[in-house]
């Protein structure tokens, strides 16, 4: 009888599987306030219309799903949200997999950070900075 053994690695107690980080709405606008990240909004066209994060880019979440390729830097801070941070919990997970190590969610969405007392926008008034493209594939 041949005994076979198999080494498998084990990840550290109380690690996370997760490769993005939950912010709470007050780290989000330190965030914001001491760097440059990309603000990710995820939600539908109609929800970004009636208000957003100031210099929040439009990504809704279905055509992110579709994108085979984002071009934003990956050494950037992306920080998504959605209205309660459901679909921007997916989106950080899925641009975390492809490369953003610095990929983070608004815990709460938009909710959170309204309820906080934090500016909104409509779209109007937002002028991303961000030289951000979403290709088709």
């Amino acid at each position: 009888m041949v005994a076979v053994a198999y080494l498998v690695p084990l990840a550290p107690r109380n690690h996370s599987s997760r490769s993005y980080e939950n912010i709470r709405p007050v780290e989000a606008k330190e965030l914001i306030g001491s760097g440059d990240p990309v603000v990710l909004d995820v939600r539908a066209p109609d929800e970004f219309k009636e208000g957003h994060i100031p210099g929040a880019i439009l990504v809704p979440v279905d055509e992110l799903k579709e994108s085979t390729l984002l071009e934003i830097p990956h050494d950037k801070e992306i920080l998504c949200y959605c209205r309660s941070g459901h679909r921007s919990s997916w989106a950080a997970e899925y641009l975390s997999r492809r490369g953003y190590a610095r990929a983070y969610n608004l815990s709460g969405g938009s909710l959170a950070w309204e309820n906080r007392g934090y500016r909104v926008v409509e779209a109007r008034e937002n002028k991303p900075k961000c030289p951000c493209v979403v290709l088709e594939g």
